[in-house]
């Protein structure tokens, strides 16, 4: 659901700022009016989709989606509202890099060998990390 919300901040972003501009080519003071609101457009649907990327629950875009649904496009905020939990990182926390990810199983590794930690008890934290 992430996807299609970013597709149609995109459409409403290019959509809703060209549709402004070119309403307003009249006078130079509803050129500038316009220009401003098409920035806001585009500055609201940029970070509602950047937020779409880092935010590790759903309560951290409810006001962007709100802003996006007012501002952007209904479909996009209305999909950005939607989007279920489950689709967020698990447990507050980002996604580990290849770089941290081999770091804590080379880590985990070393515990097994060293005798700290069991044969089981390996396997079920390798899992978390892997599952994260």
């Amino acid at each position: 659901m992430k996807t299609a919300a970013k597709v149609f901040l995109i459409i409403g972003m290019v959509g809703n700022s060209l549709g402004l501009i070119f309403s307003f080519l009249g006078t130079p003071l509803m050129l500038i009016l316009s220009g401003c609101m098409a920035a806001v457009i585009l500055l609201v649907g940029i970070f509602t989709f950047k937020k779409l990327d880092t935010a590790h629950s759903k309560n951290e875009i409810i006001g962007w989606g709100i802003a996006s649904l007012i501002l952007v496009n209904l479909i996009a905020g209305i999909l950005v509202l939607c989007i279920p939990e489950s689709e967020f990182t698990k447990n507050g926390s980002a996604p580990l890099s290849a770089n941290d990810l081999e770091k804590k199983l080379q880590e985990l590794e070393t515990l097994r060998s060293n005798g700290t930690i069991s044969e089981d008890e390996y396997q079920d934290l390798r899992n978390r990390i892997l599952n994260k």
